[in-house]
């Protein structure tokens, strides 16, 4: 009998490369598939259907609250069938969520039909992202040993982060050059070579030999510390997603789009440099030192008196950012047994969907009595917070932990 996911392979047996190769390209491509609609969608609604800024806010909004509500049905889907089938199965939502935007620009329907089939695609592309997310994670942690969880992870994080900046610089594109249209083929056709890149329609379902219901209070107190910090330092992936652009806007400082691209190179320079180092060191030391650089990011941007320092405070963030989540996440990964780590990452991957959501809205209430820049004093705050009780933990605490879900 089988677990959901193999057993950890020893260092001496397995080569990273080959063992992240699969996930990490299907996942380069699911979302390069997101991404495409992701800036292509909203000019479409605005422009050509001239629907108000709420109606678009809610529209795009909608895979944001799919993506939340599917988290722990993807993590419990790895647990039973694999994580690569449910990488797989979010790929085929992805290219049904380029279907329906197909569909939807078809002259046969009235506006109010077209739009219901975009919300559908929304619906879809956030089961997708839950799925791909939740169940590629759990795959690249099935698939690697124990002291390279962090560096499977960085990696797979990686081209996620490569495929939707791809796939968000390619839709703009191929939406002035060919329409909406070409876009929403793309869309619908790219997560395919990703499903066939992840080995369907011959990669054979897993099944796990737990049986009865999952331990989610126990699976929920592994979890919970290293969920709250990664609450806590997304706050600031939320302000710059939303606000850095206003910000620069509001200083007439004009190219705030390099200081968007700024956090985009630190974020993947960083990746590049220490994905393959953080299984080296503690936990605390190399979370601390990632937190600690985030934190003196924001604390840039918020005291910026000119757009260079602020580009460097995005850079300095994002290289900060970077690697949060693969080092928090090593920890409960190296402790919850094989049966269970999809539940356990899609307990994780909660924390980082209300982050976003409770950092976007939180930034926007603040915005409405101080000036833009206040957000990121709010996001160094959070990841200051967060730094805090990292380098508080004891040693013999949750990172050190043992797992005692089968008693």
């Amino acid at each position: 009998m089988q677990d959901t996911l193999s057993a950890l392979p020893s260092a001496s047996t397995y080569n990273l490369r080959q063992a992240i190769l699969q996930p990490v390209l299907a996942v380069g491509t699911g979302t390069g598939s997101m991404g495409l609609a992701l800036s292509a969608l909203p000019l479409v609604l605005h422009d050509a259907w001239s629907l108000p800024l709420a109606t678009i806010g809610w529209t795009m909004g909608t895979q944001s609250v799919a993506t939340l509500l599917s988290r722990l049905y993807a993590g419990r889907l790895s647990d039973r069938m694999g994580g690569g089938r449910a990488l797989t199965l979010g790929l085929g939502a992805a290219a049904l969520s380029g279907g329906c935007y197909l569909t939807a620009l078809a002259p046969l329907w009235p506006q109010s039909i077209a739009l219901a089939l975009v919300l559908l695609g929304r619906l879809f592309m956030g089961l997708s992202e839950g799925l791909m997310v939740t169940g590629g994670g759990a795959w690249i942690i099935g698939a690697v040993p124990a002291d390279r969880v962090g560096a499977g992870m960085s990696w797979f994080g990686l081209a996620m982060f490569a495929g939707l900046a791809a796939g968000t610089t390619a839709g703009i594109i191929i939406d002035q050059a060919a329409g909406f249209g070409a876009v929403a083929i793309l869309t619908s056709t790219l997560p395919i070579v990703g499903m066939i890149l992840s080995g369907w329609p011959r990669r054979p379902g897993e099944h796990s030999v737990a049986q009865g219901a999952v331990p989610w209070r126990q699976l929920f107190r592994t979890v919970l510390p290293a969920g709250l910090l990664l609450a806590l330092s997304s706050i600031g992936f939320a302000v710059i997603s939303s606000f850095l652009v206003l910000a620069f806007g509001q200083k007439n400082w004009g190219h705030g789009g390099y200081a968007l691209a700024a956090f985009c190179v630190g974020h993947v320079v960083a990746r590049f440099a220490g994905g393959h180092r953080i299984d080296r060191h503690a936990v605390r030391v190399s979370g601390s030192m990632m937190l600690a650089m985030e934190t003196m990011g924001f604390v840039m941007l918020w005291l910026a008196p000119n757009p260079i320092v602020a580009m460097v405070g995005a850079l300095i963030s994002g290289a900060g950012f970077s690697l949060i989540y693969p080092v928090l996440a090593i920890p409960f990964a190296r402790v919850v047994v094989p049966a269970f780590i999809g539940s356990a990452m899609g307990l994780y991957d909660i924390f980082f969907d209300v982050a976003l959501g409770a950092g976007s809205i939180a930034g926007g209430m603040l915005t409405r009595n101080f000036p833009v820049q206040a957000v990121f004093l709010m996001a160094a705050l959070s990841s200051g917070a967060a730094l805090i009780m990292l380098a508080s933990t004891s040693r013999h605490s949750w990172m050190k932990m043992k797992w005692d879900g089968e008693k």
